[in-house]
């Protein structure tokens, strides 16, 4: 099963993910709108994984929201992920197809 959220706060999402890699977790960052999403398997019922991620989401989320007070009060910019989507959003389309159409194309004659 796949769960995927957002925030409808201020918040920055991809500086909540940061701070999830800290702690070990890789969640899948996504855009249009900004977003989360991890993959929930029988593994995660098992020794405590779901109980541990809470635990560890709260934690970095606490972070996060700190993170965000500090850059929305002073002049610093975002770093890590957060800068990379917020770039990548400002781009148009056109660039983006045209890189994706060419990988495939590529990676089909390849085969």
């Amino acid at each position: 099963m796949i769960v995927c959220f957002t925030t409808t706060t201020t918040l920055n999402v991809y500086n909540l993910n940061d701070e999830l890699a800290k702690r070990q977790w890789s969640l899948n960052a996504l855009q249009h709108p900004a977003c989360l999403h991890l993959c929930c398997t029988l593994q995660t019922a098992k020794d405590g994984v779901a109980t541990r991620f809470l635990t560890d989401l709260r934690d970095a989320l606490t972070s996060a929201k700190e993170k965000n007070s500090v850059s929305s009060s002073s002049d610093k910019k975002n770093q890590g992920q957060a800068a990379i989507y917020g770039m990548t959003r400002s781009m148009p389309n056109g660039p983006v197809t045209a890189v994706m159409q060419a990988y495939n194309d590529i990676q089909l004659s390849v085969n």
